[in-house]
């Protein structure tokens, strides 16, 4: 169809400008002169034009939701990729630990594998040393690209004082991957993250004991975002809400180092994603148990312990 809408176009320029230069001074159709007609001016005519534009409004129509499709794509497949990153640096940082997997924890305690507490410190979200001195993030040591933990679909902004600039960070780290809640080398749980009645994954061999799949990186809703890990609730609710930056779906990372899209489903998780003019969700309650996308990150995230 855009093939032949293209044809007609370049057809009507043709003959528009066949029409105006077969017309020279003093000069009627066919190129019979016509002393009558002589004060004429040649050029397009008023039916000749419109015809034109209309032509290229429906071409128009057909090409920008194309093109913004396209940029969607390229946009997710750029999330995707960041998550690879994401995944290689896990990886190297467990081959430089004995297989340990980055800390992970409240970003206030001990150093993690990115630094940075948006709630309490709102400033921290526009600061690229939280993302790559190492003397503050632990990946900070294996790249210095602060782009790799953003999505570029993400628009979020930070108002500090006068000055509104985007954000540096749309990701977090599952809670129950690398977070280490043993007493003396551990870090306390906060608020009960990670829920110590279910498996945390501390080596990347204990990825065995898990679910078929364990996510590691996810997207999170920037009103939801704050620290640098992802909280799973396994019993009431969304501790923190999954980002829909990519038509209602997000990109995860999994601990064998593969990465997927997810389709959000549920109603709730649509209406928490379209809220993105309010405050910080510091109450981390949103939807409830029944809530098919909150299930679905349950069944990826950990196991009780004990369970085979």
């Amino acid at each position: 169809m855009l093939q032949t809408l293209g044809q007609g176009v370049c057809f009507g320029l043709k003959r528009v400008f066949f029409r105006a230069n077969a017309r020279g001074p003093g000069m009627g159709e066919g190129g019979v002169s016509i002393m009558k007609n002589k004060k004429r001016t040649s050029g397009f005519t008023l039916i000749e034009l419109l015809v034109v534009i209309a032509i290229i409004a429906i071409l128009a129509s057909l090409l920008l939701p194309a093109l913004a499709k396209a940029k969607a794509k390229a946009h997710q497949a750029l999330c995707l990729n960041n998550f690879k990153q994401l995944g290689i640096m896990m990886q190297l940082y467990a081959d430089d630990h004995e297989d340990k997997v980055v800390h992970n924890g409240n970003g206030l305690i001990k150093k993690t594998w990115v630094g940075g507490v948006f709630s309490s410190r709102p400033e921290d979200a526009l600061k690229p040393e939280m993302l790559i001195d190492k003397r503050l993030s632990l990946f900070g040591q294996y790249i210095q690209t602060k782009g790799v933990y953003k999505c570029p679909t993400d628009k979020s902004t930070q108002k500090i004082g006068r000055r509104e600039m985007p954000r540096l960070r749309s990701y977090a780290l599952n809670s129950f991957v690398g977070w280490d809640t043993s007493r003396g080398q551990g870090e306390p749980a906060y608020r009960n993250q990670p829920n110590p009645r279910y498996q945390s994954y501390l080596k990347m061999a204990d990825s065995a004991r898990g679910p078929a799949e364990i996510f590691t990186f996810v997207e999170v809703h920037p009103v939801s975002l704050c620290r640098p890990f992802y909280g799973v609730n396994m019993k009431q609710n969304f501790y923190h809400v999954p980002a829909g930056h990519h038509a209602g779906s997000s990109a995860l990372g999994y601990m064998d180092g593969s990465t997927k899209v997810r389709k959000w489903m549920g109603k709730d998780t649509k209406e928490l994603q379209a809220r993105t003019k309010e405050a910080h969700w510091g109450n981390h309650a949103h939807s409830n148990m029944r809530n098919p996308d909150l299930v679905w990150l349950q069944e990826r995230a950990t196991k009780l312990k004990g369970r085979r």
